[in-house]
């Protein structure tokens, strides 16, 4: 669970996933946002309350957080899901690539030059000439699955050329969902579309899964966004590092944050990419 606000969202994704998953580890990382310590407590996940570091827009904050979540897990896979995913069910459709998630087809996908240069360095990576990406999207921004063991493979910053991804796919490239891909292309593995994931009100998606993926576009706003907590769950949320830590850039953050420090290296977006 990748988190920050929005508590009552986050406390019902945990009673939803605790009645579909009950005994399934759960990993909730905070990035310098709320403390949901306590929660955890009472629906038996693990909390980690990081440092800010804007961490869903700078991504060696995110691979290491990533990584390591998916160390403490021990699992075959990971299940990446943030505070607008919707969980139905249990899981009945098996994963079917090294990575997966939601058909976002509606989405630009990457770009041509991108996709080429990606191939080269994948197939040089699996040692496979013929490789190529099935999914040229992103499909991991909500409810995707990765094997752990392409997790820790893939999600180490300093193995890529930022520089050149920067060029490649500008602005975008440093959002966690773009990054993902951008890092399990390079690495030669395939991600694939889910059949346990869908959006609403768009086109092209599976009818029964177990995990919705809710946009700004649906009536009334992404569930419990808005909603105040019940007042047994108050004393299950603090503001945590809310109120005393905010970090908003963009790709700015180019050096693992030490543990039990402020992140540093705060210039500006698109700076000093290695």
């Amino acid at each position: 669970m990748h988190v920050y606000g929005n508590p009552k969202a986050v406390i019902e994704q945990m009673k939803s996933l605790r009645t579909h998953f009950p005994e399934n580890p759960i990993y909730l990382s905070s990035d310098g946002g709320m403390d949901f310590s306590k929660a955890c407590e009472k629906y038996n996940c693990h909390a980690v309350l990081e440092h800010a570091a804007n961490d869903r827009w700078n991504v060696p904050a995110f691979f290491h957080r990533f990584t390591e979540a998916t160390k403490w897990l021990k699992t075959k896979y990971v299940v990446y899901i943030e505070p607008d995913i919707t969980v139905l069910r249990n899981i009945i459709h098996e994963p079917t690539g090294d990575a997966g998630g939601l058909r976002d087809s509606y989405n630009p996908g990457l770009g041509g030059n991108t996709k080429k240069y990606l191939e080269e360095l994948g197939a040089k990576a699996s040692g496979n000439p013929e490789f190529k990406m099935e999914w040229g999207h992103f499909a991991l921004g909500g409810a995707g699955y990765i094997k752990s063991e392409v997790a820790l493979a893939a999600f180490d910053a300093d193995k890529y050329d930022w520089k050149k991804m920067v060029e490649l796919e500008h602005h975008r490239t440093t959002s966690s969902d773009v990054a993902m891909a951008l890092a399990l292309g390079a690495s030669g593995y395939q991600v694939r579309p889910w059949l346990e994931v869908m959006e609403p009100m768009k086109e092209d998606q599976p009818t029964d899964t177990a995990f919705v993926h809710h946009g700004r576009q649906e009536p009334g706003g992404k569930p419990n966004y808005k909603a105040a907590l019940e007042a047994d769950e108050k004393d299950l949320v603090s503001d945590g590092y809310m109120r005393k830590e905010h970090v908003s850039c963009q790709g700015c953050i180019w050096e693992k944050i030490p543990d039990g420090t402020e992140p540093e290296n705060k210039l500006g977006p698109y700076a000093n990419p290695k």
